[in-house]
């Protein structure tokens, strides 16, 4: 990526224990016990309404009220299939005086009217850029035919093991990593809404039991898919 300089972090495991003071008959949860005490525990994020949202990216004040206007105005034109993709580069500089934030974002919205896909490059400090593109139908066209399976999956964390002692207490072993990459992808389709946030790592690390599960989801399918079409 242009005049991108990547800055140097130190990355801390980050070990989560839920409190006990004796260790003793420790044992190593298998990757659906994982799995199963996760999600009972997190849930499934929904969004059932465009409205209040607000917040699309991280630390950019002044792009996010330029997405927000973007959005309420296509809203106000009764387009109801729209969707936003943002990436950003925590840990990147850039000498791109279009980026408002501490580091790079681009954030594209998308949408279809009278069978027509149009794409909206929303930057904090230049001008919006418009083009037409066929693409946005392959996108809508995924999400609609596979909406059931994305809204039903989960965007695993980075979690190397987890232990259990007799008393039912557990010790997260994980990690995250702040200069990692992250997508942020909201898409409305009439009655169908779907909200995504995840990093590179969630993708990528090796060492997570659950990458395997990641990589395999319909979600990760299409963030590839909008990231081809739209994300350059």
């Amino acid at each position: 990526m242009p005049f991108l300089h990547n800055i140097s972090y130190i990355i801390f495991p980050i070990i989560v224990c839920f409190g006990y003071n004796k260790i003793h008959a420790q044992r190593t949860l298998n990757r659906n016990e994982i799995f199963d005490r996760w999600t009972k525990e997190n849930g499934v994020l929904h969004l059932t309404e465009m409205e209040g949202l607000g917040k699309f990216v991280l630390f950019d004040t002044l792009l996010n009220v330029k997405i927000n206007t973007a959005l309420k105005e296509v809203e106000q034109s009764n387009v109801d299939t729209v969707g936003i993709f943002a990436k950003s580069y925590p840990g990147y500089n850039t000498m791109d005086s279009c980026h408002s934030g501490y580091y790079p974002t681009y954030v594209y919205l998308f949408w279809r009217s009278l069978g027509i896909g149009h794409v909206e490059k929303i930057t904090g400090k230049c001008q919006n850029a418009f083009a037409q593109t066929d693409s946005v139908k392959q996108i809508f066209d995924f999400f609609k035919n596979n909406f059931f399976q994305i809204d039903s999956e989960y965007i695993m964390p980075v979690i190397f093991n987890v232990k259990t002692n007799s008393k039912d207490r557990f010790n997260y072993e994980s990690i995250m990593i702040d200069h990692e990459p992250n997508y942020f992808i909201f898409c409305k389709q009439n009655k169908y809404v779907k909200f995504l946030s995840f990093t590179e790592d969630h993708y990528t690390n090796k060492k997570s039991v659950f990458l395997k599960y990641n990589l395999q989801s319909k979600s990760y399918e299409w963030f590839r898919l909008i990231d081809s079409l739209l994300g350059h």
